[in-house]
């Protein structure tokens, strides 16, 4: 297991999951909520998660996904205040869930594990940071395309069909809220690519049949006049 957890050594694992305790979350659940008080963390063992927070009335950005061994909700312990957005469950989500307070004491106690959470979150934030920079002026079909091989390269598993299908339960309003577009413009790209045999589409899933088309539009597409 990858992530925060797998990072810990054993008697870290240990001490931690004796201050915690076990918790299961079902699909849609939202573990934690934007500009809620509550200040525990939670370390997921399987399951996947999404993490969300309100630009506005009414849109959505959706900034990341968080899976097995990684951490959530450890900004509102370390830096106090209110949750930063919000955690929801996209698959069955089984946890450990610590409170702010003994999460804290866990870090002073162990310095190792202090030091592996810093540099977790210094690589969240160089990641944000170049998906940023990658998709500033890029068009839709641009930004779409980059976060398919983004989710292919990390959930990609071979369809039956051929190519291969992202494993990960998205719907076409969570691929729009991830790169900042409307669901409509999205839904465009979409349809553009199933006729060119690009992609294969289904309820909340995806299949790459042609990834070098892909990475052909990811680099070199012109935004549309």
């Amino acid at each position: 297991m990858h992530g925060f957890w797998g990072e810990l050594a054993g008697a870290e694992q240990s001490a931690l999951r004796a201050i915690g305790s076990r918790s299961t979350f079902r699909e849609d659940a939202v573990i934690v909520a934007e500009h809620d008080d509550s200040d525990h963390v939670v370390v997921i063992w399987s399951g996947l998660t999404k993490v969300s927070s309100h630009a506005g009335a009414y849109r959505e950005a959706l900034l990341a996904l968080r899976g097995p061994g990684e951490l959530i909700g450890e900004m509102a312990c370390i830096g106090g205040g209110t949750r930063s957005a919000t955690v929801t469950v996209i698959d069955p989500v089984d946890a450990l869930v610590v409170d702010g307070g003994g999460f804290a004491r866990f870090l002073r106690r162990y310095p190792h594990a202090s030091t592996v959470l810093e540099q977790l979150l210094v690589a969240r934030l160089r990641h944000s940071d170049r998906w940023r920079v990658s998709t500033g002026t890029a068009s839709v079909a641009q930004r779409v395309a980059r976060l398919l091989l983004q989710l292919d390269q990390r959930y990609g598993v071979p369809a039956a069909t051929g190519g291969t299908k992202i494993a990960v339960t998205l719907t076409q309003h969570d691929l729009a809220a991830f790169v900042g577009a409307s669901p409509r413009a999205v839904a465009r790209v979409m349809e553009s690519w199933r006729q060119r045999d690009i992609v294969v589409t289904g309820r909340r899933w995806v299949v790459i049949r042609r990834p070098s088309e892909l990475r052909r539009i990811a680099g070199t597409q012109q935004p549309p006049a």
